[in-house]
């Protein structure tokens, strides 16, 4: 549900505030920082993504490896189980868990 900074007695131009004035004010506020310290930022940033993209990438291709040999193992050995997934699903349970936990949710289910 999105929150409304300025209440409204109309409920569309109560979300006005959402898409014009806050971008507004961001961009005012950025108006009044010295570009010094604005490319100041933006090196510091290049340079942090820099030393960090290949581990990322890394981990990024590793997810691609996956993705392909879940396709290429599971997916055509059981094509028929997917398209009947594809048609809808109907769980009754929604776990969310971190993605560095510990317990799976399989087995707690």
């Amino acid at each position: 549900m999105p929150f409304d900074l300025i209440p409204d007695f109309i409920p569309v131009l109560g979300q006005l505030d959402d898409v014009l004035i806050v971008p507004g004010l961001i961009f005012l506020g950025l108006w009044f920082v010295p570009d010094a310290i604005i490319a100041d930022c933006r090196n510091k940033l290049k340079n942090v993504t820099s030393t960090e993209s290949e581990s990322e990438m890394t981990e990024i291709d590793k997810l691609i490896e996956g993705y392909k040999r879940f396709h290429g193992n599971y997916f055509h050995s059981d094509e028929q189980l997917f398209e009947q997934l594809s048609q809808g699903q109907a769980p009754d349970t929604l776990v969310v868990a971190c993605s560095d936990s510990r317990v799976d949710p399989a087995i707690v289910m």
